[in-house]
């Protein structure tokens, strides 16, 4: 299990949901690497590219 770095708009993660999430996904999916870079919900990416 990785998780790089995870953020919810402009505000990192907190480790207890962090941990909440990683455990939700191994009940769910098993062990497997989770890459969490970003969720931003404030606006979309210049660039036309969908997160």
């Amino acid at each position: 299990m990785k998780i790089l770095k995870v953020e919810y708009g402009d505000s990192p993660v907190s480790e207890w949901i962090l941990q909440k999430l990683v455990h939700l996904h191994e009940e769910k999916y098993g062990d497997h690497e989770i890459e969490l870079i970003q969720v931003d919900l404030h606006k979309e990416d210049q660039h036309g590219k969908s997160a």
